[in-house]
């Protein structure tokens, strides 16, 4: 997604239609205005693509990527839920835990299966990059 501000309008180019998506999702919540333009000016960097506009919106860009990303962490939950259910299940029928110790009127068990998966997710979600890492490490301690 590429970003261009015309007088006190904003422009962006969806690079893909998912991002499309996203950027009517965010119109669409906030009511605000989306217009369709295909650039026909030749030597424009955007010649030959469709882009959109807000009107009266040039210093939205910032918003409109925090929802996106905001919106990324919404779909990466529903994985990560099913990621944690899953592995709670694993670990209940595996053999380790004697269920007789626990009182099934409780959260006890649920809080060790939880703690569990949870660091078992860790592993399938942690950043491959140092750099990304070290990002990670500065959050933390917000």
């Amino acid at each position: 997604m590429e970003f261009n501000t015309y007088s006190s309008d904003l422009q962006i180019l969806c690079k893909h239609e998912y991002e499309v998506k996203d950027l009517k999702a965010f119109c669409e919540e906030r009511q605000l205005k989306l217009e369709s333009h295909f650039s026909n000016v030749e030597g424009q960097e955007w010649y030959g693509k469709v882009f959109y506009e807000i009107p009266f919106c040039a210093s939205m860009q910032r918003e409109i990527q925090r929802f996106i990303q905001l919106k990324r962490v919404s779909e990466m939950m529903d994985a990560l839920n099913k990621l944690i259910l899953d592995r709670s299940k694993h670990l209940i029928s595996s053999g380790a835990i004697d269920l007789d110790k626990y009182d099934g009127n409780n959260y006890e068990l649920p809080r060790i299966l939880l703690t569990a998966s949870l660091d078992y997710a860790i592993d399938q979600y942690k950043p491959l990059l140092k750099e990304q890492q070290k990002t990670v490490n500065n959050l933390i301690k917000f």
